[in-house]
């Protein structure tokens, strides 16, 4: 994905009305201080979680993606990021009662769509330069 974007800058405050949804764009890679700024924001088992990650950059996605979510979430239901508390599905997915949520990551994107009442699913791939897809869809298509 380019660094270049055509994405709106943030709006002083958030209410999606009924049948939006709003999606939010986050770089994943991110200087120590907002690394450790979105850190200050999680609970204990979301910290465990992200020191389980084996390589460094992992950790720091994972801390970048869950802190970014909360701070997103945190401006829709006026709450501070860390005072959120997430329900957790039986995959793992967190939820809150008051928002519909989702979020998706890939090769240093994330993405977070929110809606007021909806379910919904949003999803973000790293589309290789490289990939042989032509080849591909001849030989099995």
């Amino acid at each position: 994905m380019s660094k270049s974007t055509v994405w709106s800058q943030a709006p002083a405050a958030v209410s999606p009305k009924t049948g939006e949804v709003h999606v939010w764009r986050v770089d994943l890679e991110q200087p120590e201080d907002v690394v450790q700024q979105f850190r200050s924001t999680l609970e204990d088992h979301e910290l465990d979680r992200a020191d389980r990650f084996h390589f460094e950059k992992d950790r720091r996605a994972f801390t970048v993606s869950r802190g970014f979510l909360r701070r997103v979430l945190g401006r829709y239901l006026a709450t501070k990021p860390e005072a959120l508390r997430f329900s957790y599905g039986p995959y793992g997915k967190p939820a809150l009662d008051l928002l519909k949520f989702n979020m998706s990551h890939s090769h240093g994107v994330g993405l977070v769509a929110v809606s007021e009442a909806q379910e919904l699913g949003v999803d973000v791939e790293y589309i290789r330069a490289d990939f042989a897809s032509e080849e591909i869809a001849r030989r099995f298509f």
